[in-house]
């Protein structure tokens, strides 16, 4: 009978813990979603974030760093790149430069290119 009873209590004490730690989830959520508007709100934020995050991984002794890098300004530059390719006319065919082109032409490529990209 008490070993009944023990483990219907320990079943209440197990079901409250799950609901505190769903509640703390909902409210973690809550959180993260209002920082988020703040943060899109103001661009300059995200990128003080990305200091702070940059300062606490440096001080844990990592070997790793991985700084994020909006895609889009990847692009712009890539397409920048391609535009003073095309005109200095170094490579005349748009198709011929691997940095801006998916549809890379391979005879183009030297031993040491094919090399270097595992071809």
């Amino acid at each position: 009978m008490q070993r009944a009873m023990a483990t219907e209590r320990e079943a209440e004490r197990e079901a409250q813990a799950k609901i505190v730690a769903a509640n703390g989830e909902l409210e973690a959520s809550r959180n993260l979603r209002e920082a988020s508007d703040v943060m899109r709100g103001n661009p300059m934020a995200l990128q003080l974030r990305y200091l702070q995050t940059l300062n606490t991984i440096s001080n844990e002794y990592n070997h790793t760093i991985i700084f994020p890098f909006p895609v889009d300004a990847l692009k712009r530059i890539l397409g920048k790149y391609r535009t003073v390719a095309l005109e200095d006319k170094c490579c005349p065919d748009p198709n011929c430069c691997p940095l801006t082109s998916s549809k890379f032409n391979k005879k183009n490529q030297t031993k040491t290119e094919k090399r270097d990209i595992g071809v």
